[in-house]
């Protein structure tokens, strides 16, 4: 690891993207906890007719479900978030190699997020098209990368050649 005073500030500061990566996922989850089914209303109206108030009164067990459903997922996301912003300013920040790892699955579990939506976004799949969503998503993209390559000789140092190998190559 290089010693802070010869590192350039973007390597230094590096962690500040995908820090806010977390961050913007934490507080998008945190605050899709208390909506529930009812974030889903104009994808379920075009894809079953009936408002999120209809389903609730016509099936309220399957309203239950969904809003329970919905819930876990959205718990389990905020704790991946909270491990992100833990990782990231702890271990990441200094230059530990396994958070550099750890860090690569939240790009590709946003890919993963990027696919389904593309995918079913026409043809009444899960995600109804949004475009709103697709921009977030390629903006924390951007962020998880910079934070991932800015800081990347932290992780991975260039080799230093000694002069007798320089001098043994010449020859």
């Amino acid at each position: 690891m290089n010693s802070t005073a010869q590192e350039k500030a973007y390597v230094r500061r590096g962690w500040i993207p995908l820090f806010l990566f977390y961050f913007v996922i934490f507080l998008r989850e945190l605050s899709a906890i208390p909506i529930g089914g009812s974030g889903f209303s104009s994808g379920l109206k075009d894809l079953t007719g009936l408002t999120w108030n209809q389903i609730s009164a016509q099936y309220p067990g399957f309203a239950a479900f969904t809003n329970g459903s919905l819930t876990e997922g959205e718990l389990g996301s905020l704790g991946f978030a909270v491990a992100g912003l833990v990782v990231t300013y702890t271990s990441y920040r200094k230059g530990e190699k396994w958070a550099w790892y750890f860090s690569w699955y939240s790009v590709v579990l946003l890919l993963g997020f990027i696919y389904l939506v593309l995918t079913n976004a026409e043809g009444g799949g899960t995600y109804p098209s949004n475009g709103g969503l697709l921009t977030l998503d390629s903006i924390l993209m951007l962020l998880a990368l910079l934070g991932l390559f800015l800081p990347f000789r932290k992780f991975f140092p260039k080799k230093e050649v000694s002069k007798a190998t320089q001098i043994h190559s010449m020859q």
